[in-house]
């Protein structure tokens, strides 16, 4: 048996559209998971951290198909593996994805299947992957879920509690579970990506702090419109819309901040990825509609008392 995966990460898992024996009701739903390939079986868990995997699939007994949307699938770059008796369908985020996956399972297909490592053999391989991250700056380590997890392991709870409340409050106003994600997934490879920088000395803790100043007076800010909005005998939803793009030119400061900071380490792609979760974020438009919505007060109560605990929070300068 293999010491490590030959191919750790998260993919978007649903069934397909042969009939599967057993199937049940709203099987078709997709599901993000954790998947690890070792020799000829493919792991997947709900969750890293899970002891044992809710299933195995054993590659030598199917076929895969790259690029199969299955008609109305609502996911882009997808493979299957399939047979008379099982569908699997599986999405990448990127193309890039896609093709390393496949390129991975096609390498495995005719191996012998093994059974699935330990959980304490995970966190061993786990940490190798860290390690290879920090050495080569790896762009991928912000959608892993080692990086994510070694970044709500280190971060302060005041930040990682206003991440959990934005992608909540994502969720909830766009309707959307995939969006975010999306933008949980864009935060911390900001985060990762400016641990690394400061790690390898090429920018420093007081640099980020230049950056991080507009963004806490945008929480600031958010927190007096919250007081308006629920609380006030008449709410002024003009003054509100003004608050709003005050905000908005905040974080887009902050994000031109943290953008010309990190730019010259980066590729571009990476540099616009900062600015559009930022834009996505500040957008007034947006603001307006989640602060309207009684459905989501309570949510919202939770962003904006996180967003207050962030403010009071220090991060110490370098000098």
């Amino acid at each position: 048996m293999s010491e490590e995966f030959d191919k750790d990460g998260l993919l978007w898992k649903r069934v397909g559209s042969k009939p599967i024996k057993k199937r049940k009701f709203g099987q078709k739903k997709w599901s993000l998971v954790y998947v690890n390939l070792i020799s000829g079986s493919l792991n997947y868990y709900k969750d890293e951290e899970d002891e044992k995997p809710k299933g195995s699939i054993e590659l030598n007994e199917l076929a895969l198909h790259k690029d199969d949307t299955q008609g109305s699938n609502s996911k882009k770059h997808c493979f299957s593996l399939k047979n008379d008796t099982f569908d699997f369908l599986f999405a990448c985020e990127e193309e890039a994805e896609l093709n390393a996956w496949v390129s991975a399972i096609e390498a495995n297909m005719k191996k012998d299947s093994a059974p699935p490592l330990k959980k304490e053999k995970r966190k061993t391989r786990a940490q190798a992957l860290a390690f290879k991250a920090k050495k080569n700056m790896a762009v991928k380590m912000g959608t892993s879920a080692v990086g994510k997890k070694a970044l709500r392991a280190n971060a302060p709870d005041e930040v990682k509690n206003l991440i959990g409340s934005i992608k909540h409050i994502v969720e909830l106003s766009s309707k959307s579970k995939s969006k975010a994600v999306e933008i949980e997934d864009n935060i911390f490879k900001i985060g990762i990506k400016c641990y690394f920088l400061v790690e390898d000395k090429r920018i420093t803790i007081d640099d980020l702090l230049v950056a991080d100043k507009p963004l806490r007076q945008a929480l600031e800010l958010l927190s007096r419109c919250y007081d308006h909005a629920k609380f006030a005998r008449n709410v002024n939803k003009e003054l509100l819309g003004q608050k709003f793009g005050e905000v908005n030119k905040m974080l887009m400061e902050a994000a031109e901040k943290i953008s010309n900071l990190v730019g010259p380490h980066l590729k571009p792609k990476n540099v616009d990825m900062v600015r559009s979760t930022i834009e996505y974020l500040g957008d007034p438009e947006r603001l307006m509609q989640i602060f309207m919505d009684p459905a989501i007060d309570e949510d919202l109560q939770e962003l904006i008392s996180a967003g207050e605990h962030y403010t009071q929070f220090h991060f110490y300068s370098e000098k």
